[in-house]
C-alpha cells in the first residue's frame, strides 16, 4: 500500500494544470489557472502579462494552487481528490541559471507550444515553492502537507452528527 506522500506524488504527476489563487492590488483573491510542470518538487508555470495572475505574483507572491481530480472521474462529485498547497512564487530571469533547466521541463512536457511562447517576452517563468498544504482522497482520508512531502500527517477532525 503506498505511503501518503507516494500517493500524493502520484496524484500531483497526473495533473497538467493547476487552479491557481492569487490576490490583487486590494487584496481581494482571484482565481485563474495555469499549466505546470514540477522541477525538484516546486511548480513551474510560464504565463504571461496579459494574466492578472502574472501581475498579482509580481506584487503579492504568495498563492494557493488547487490540483482537483476531474469531475468526469471522480467517483463520488463530494470527496473528489485534491491537493491543496500554500506557495510562495517567485519570477526567474531568463539570465538567471536555474531558468534554462525549469523552462526544459516545460517543454518536455507541453511540446513546441513553449517553444514558440519562449519568443514572446511578455511570458515569464514562475516557480512556486509549496509551503504547507493538505490533501484530500476521499471521506475520512486526508492529511495536512509540509514541504517537502515528508512530514504528511492525518487530519483527525472528522464529519460530526
Amino acid at each position: 500500500m503506498p505511503t501518503p506522500a507516494e500517493t500524493i506524488r502520484e496524484f500531483l504527476s497526473g495533473q497538467r494544470s493547476l487552479i491557481l489563487s492569487t490576490l490583487d492590488g486590494s487584496g481581494l483573491p482571484h482565481t485563474s489557472y495555469a499549466p505546470f510542470a514540477a522541477h525538484d518538487e516546486r511548480f513551474c508555470l510560464f504565463i504571461s502579462d496579459a494574466a492578472l495572475h502574472t501581475r498579482h505574483l509580481r506584487e503579492r507572491p504568495d498563492c494557493s494552487a488547487l490540483f482537483i481530480e476531474d469531475e468526469a472521474e471522480a467517483a463520488q462529485i463530494f470527496a473528489r481528490r485534491r491537493v491543496m498547497l500554500q506557495c510562495r512564487a517567485e519570477c526567474i530571469a531568463r539570465d538567471d541559471a536555474r531558468f534554462g533547466p525549469r523552462i526544459a521541463a516545460m517543454r518536455e512536457r507541453f511540446g513546441g507550444i513553449v517553444a514558440m511562447l519562449e519568443g514572446l517576452q511578455d511570458f515569464h517563468l514562475f516557480e512556486l515553492t509549496p509551503r504547507c498544504g493538505e490533501a484530500v482522497f476521499g471521506f475520512g482520508d486526508a492529511y495536512t502537507i509540509e514541504h517537502p512531502f515528508d512530514r504528511i500527517t492525518p487530519k483527525r477532525t472528522g464529519h460530526q452528527r
